[in-house]
């Protein structure tokens, strides 16, 4: 029935919500690994969280200052 319905797209939203939070902090830890910085992987997770909210933001406001989108579009090269 209904509930069962609402189980079933809360359990979906958990794993998206995992799965995107997997996407933002795997790429850092591999560098954290890699690199070994003299910082904590979580301090190390924060900053590179900041780093890439800033960087996105003057993207954004770069498209918007231009009005321009073609920044946001990916880049597939190869």
């Amino acid at each position: 029935g209904h509930r069962d319905q609402v189980h079933a797209v809360a359990v979906e939203a958990r794993r998206a919500r995992r799965v995107v939070i997997l996407a933002a902090v795997a790429p850092a830890l591999i560098d954290w690994v890699t690199d070994r910085p003299r910082l904590d992987p979580l301090r190390y997770l924060a900053l590179r969280l900041v780093d890439d909210i800033a960087y996105g933001t003057g993207v954004w406001q770069g498209c918007i200052a231009e009005r321009d989108a073609r920044a946001l579009l990916p880049d597939i090269t190869g």
